[in-house]
């Protein structure tokens, strides 16, 4: 997700010279070609989060539209108060970027993971919540930054749906919905790199008959009309969210406020994430979904206790 999203940046910059890119400490074997393309329009801070904030809410405001990327949760925890008080409230065009969503950084333990940043970023006024799911999703949810010029938060994984997975799906790009299959009795709804497991998942399911739908949603925040009437409208048996994040706050917890809020009928919603606990183990990406029960195997298998399939 990292090269579409520095490959679509470049083109954009090309034509909109308002765009700049703030990194801090960041970037070596990443952005050299954009520095060198773009002399003007980035600048790394060093290693200064807080104050990168600081200084793209002064950029926005003589009239930039600021991209700010770092890793994990630095640019968003570290930096919360300056994201609310600098660029939420005055409602300022600038993007943060985390890069390594979920436990995507898991090799370097706790303090790089980004497994509460959903439910902290979601609850600040002005602000959007963009998780891609595939390469497509970077790129529109870079175009929706431009266009709309308000705060963002674009949260990158390591990891995407592989586009050939996707060849005979229904996609709607435009209402940041991504159905993957049409199966009637079971939803399984998701967000950012995971999605790829959950696709996986599903595809195990539909082994002998197409009854999970697949829904990755890229924006979080704000959600898509689409979605809410498309709910309305769609009488599912089950429906799960699965989540690379913690789950008070999370997708889950936002699905449920978005039902209630809007009177869509459902039994129940299924969490799967990180059970309001830290990942304390260390070691890739793939291992730690395994140890959190994250990994395709333990998704199937805690479905499979609640509908017998």
């Amino acid at each position: 997700m990292r090269n579409a999203f520095i490959d679509h940046l470049s083109l954009i910059m090309e034509s909109d010279d308002s765009i700049i890119l703030l990194t801090a400490d960041l970037g070596y074997g990443v952005f050299e070609e954009i520095e060198q393309k773009f002399p003007s329009q980035f600048f790394n801070v060093g290693v200064s989060e807080q104050n990168m904030i600081g200084i793209a809410a002064g950029l926005a405001l003589s009239g930039s539209k600021v991209i700010v990327y770092s890793i994990g949760v630095f640019p968003t925890l570290r930096c919360l108060e300056q994201i609310r008080n600098d660029v939420c409230y005055h409602n300022l065009p600038v993007l943060i970027v985390g890069m390594g969503a979920g436990l995507s950084y898991g090799a370097l333990g706790m303090s790089h993971h980004a497994t509460e940043d959903i439910s902290i970023i979601r609850s600040l006024p002005n602000i959007s919540v963009l998780s891609p799911c595939s390469k497509i999703d970077v790129t529109w949810a870079l175009d929706y930054f431009v266009n709309i010029q308000k705060p963002c938060y674009l949260r990158l994984d390591k990891t995407y749906v592989d586009s050939s997975k996707i060849t005979n799906s229904n996609t709607n790009i435009s209402d940041a919905l991504v159905r993957y299959f049409l199966g009637s009795k079971i939803a399984l709804i998701t967000t950012g790199g995971i999605s790829d497991i959950v696709i996986n998942v599903a595809n195990h399911i539909n082994i002998e008959t197409d009854i999970a739908s697949v829904y990755c949603l890229s924006a979080l925040k704000p959600i898509n009309s689409t979605i809410v009437e498309h709910f309305k409208s769609h009488d599912y048996r089950y429906i799960f969210t699965i989540e690379e994040h913690n789950l008070p706050g999370g997708l889950g917890s936002m699905l449920l406020e978005i039902f209630n809020d809007n009177d869509i009928p459902f039994n129940k919603i299924n969490r799967i994430g990180l059970n309001d606990h830290y990942a304390s183990k260390v070691g890739s990406q793939a291992y730690l979904r395994e140890q959190y029960q994250l990994d395709e195997n333990a998704i199937y298998s805690y479905i499979n206790e609640i509908i017998n399939l």
